[in-house]
């Protein structure tokens, strides 16, 4: 089954949308995240906190290995 809609009225840059499996989209989120130098894959990992200082962002998780801090970004 084939669902088309008409996009042309989206005031986006990019007015189309992408559908794909879920495992796909992630998958490709991650390889796209690896070009920053300072990213970092946490997985079964569960954010509790944003922490923001001195303008730069991280996060406060709880892992398998207890609680941890993101480096700031």
């Amino acid at each position: 089954m084939i669902f088309t809609a008409d996009l042309s009225r989206l005031k986006a840059r990019y007015p189309y949308i992408v559908v794909m499996p879920q495992v796909q989209f992630l998958n490709f989120i991650v390889e796209e995240a690896k070009r920053f130098s300072n990213f970092q894959l946490v997985l079964r990992a569960n954010v509790q906190e944003l922490i923001e200082e001195t303008g730069m962002i991280g996060v406060r998780y709880r892992g398998h290995a207890g609680w941890h801090e993101s480096g700031h970004c």
